[in-house]
């Protein structure tokens, strides 16, 4: 599998030192050259390394800039990219800010998923064992779940 993703997820993940649980749930990750630009943006930020060196982490360029200005209108650089690049090579988008998700719905993705569902996945393909582990761990480096999200999580991995 493939998917294309903003920068927060890989940043989270990183920080928590578990990049390897996207790599393992969705296969290569591609992102747009903005999002690497975000990322790489700081110098020691969670990933920088990690997207300049692991090979199942792709830049691609966006082909269409006037789909993206539409978009930066409302939303980030990183965000309206990554909508843009993954409505161009039709693949699924790794994004959690509530804002970007439905921007991204109104602009025709079908596919998007969030750091959560990729958590749930996880542990139904036997990657990782807890849910609340990995959650933690991402909390822990300032990565933001809402209560009621977190909730619904745990309780769907049985974990509540």
């Amino acid at each position: 599998m493939k998917v294309v993703s903003d920068s927060g997820p890989i940043i989270g993940f990183a920080g928590a030192g578990r990049l390897d649980i996207l790599h393992e749930v969705l296969g290569d990750i591609i992102i747009p050259r903005e999002v690497r630009n975000e990322i790489l943006a700081g110098g020691n930020r969670p990933g920088s390394s990690e997207i300049q060196q692991l090979p199942w982490i792709q830049v691609v360029d966006v082909k269409n800039i006037g789909e993206v200005a539409k978009l930066k209108r409302s939303l980030g650089p990183g965000e309206s990219d990554a909508i843009v690049l993954a409505g161009e090579l039709n693949l699924p988008l790794l994004l959690d800010e509530n804002k970007a998700r439905d921007e991204a719905a109104k602009y025709g993705l079908t596919t998007i998923i969030g750091t959560c569902s990729v958590l749930l996945d996880a542990k139904k393909q036997g990657v990782i064992s807890s849910v609340k582990e990995i959650i933690q761990d991402l909390e822990r480096v300032n990565y933001r779940i809402g209560a009621h999200i977190k909730a619904e999580i745990l309780n769907r991995a049985g974990e509540l």
